[in-house]
């Protein structure tokens, strides 16, 4: 579990504060806030690149930045709302890169690597794909690769920057409905910004807000109608 406790984040004022919060696993949460509200800025904050100003962040009860950088990412993923990649590089290659903390010093895959990629591509439903250059297939499918590799990191959180960005609403659907499939079935706590409310009110997920004019975050409930929410929000 993430446990947050008064906490506040950021880099100078306005500063995001976070009274308690707690997140499990087996859970999707959705992020909701406006641009430049502090989204970003909590991820890096569970991720360790960022440090909080004060209050109590930890994870499986271990303080956050006392947790060394190889041990920290065996346990948070990280899914850009653009994943980089290398020209040509396949889709299962990109994938593979997803085992690298595994790795031994001659950067040689085990079989048990292998597994992990084949099972992180099918869970995805991109078995298709996965011998297509990973500059040559759509958005969407590079998104649902973005997220077969960090499934193949095997960390048991994983956090997602707008991971619905730049896709079709047929796809932002599917990568919803496929996020939350993931957090149930394999245990994973799951977090993802997004800009997408009416999308996010329509899925089975645990709504956080940032609520500008307090800058506070914090859980609501997910049965919140739209227009409060917008109201909190935006």
């Amino acid at each position: 579990m993430i446990r947050i406790e008064h906490s506040t984040i950021g880099y100078s004022t306005p500063l995001l504060r976070i009274g308690q919060l707690n997140l499990e696993k087996g859970n999707l949460y959705v992020l909701l806030g406006k641009n430049g509200a502090g989204k970003s800025t909590f991820l890096k904050t569970l991720r360790g690149t960022v440090r909080a100003i004060d209050g109590t962040l930890s994870i499986d009860g271990k303080n956050i930045n006392s947790i060394a950088l190889q041990d920290r990412a065996k346990l948070v993923s990280f899914v850009s709302s653009r994943p980089s990649y290398t020209e040509y590089m396949t889709v299962e290659e990109f994938v593979g890169l997803g085992r690298t903390p595994y790795l031994n010093l001659f950067a040689q895959q085990k079989e048990s690597d292998q597994k992990a990629i084949d099972e992180s591509i099918a869970a995805c439903g991109i078995e298709k794909i996965r011998s297509k250059a990973i500059d040559s297939v759509s958005d969407g499918e590079r998104q649902l690769a973005a997220v077969a590799k960090a499934l193949a990191h095997d960390t048991p959180y994983i956090l997602l920057d707008e991971p619905t960005a730049y896709l079709d609403y047929s796809n932002k659907r599917k990568l919803m409905e496929l996020l939350i499939t993931l957090a149930q079935e394999k245990n994973k706590c799951i977090l993802a910004t997004s800009h997408d409310v009416e999308l996010v009110l329509k899925s089975n997920c645990s709504l956080l807000v940032i609520e500008e004019k307090e800058q506070l975050l914090h859980q609501v409930s997910n049965t919140i109608g739209l227009d409060e929410l917008i109201e909190k929000v935006f």
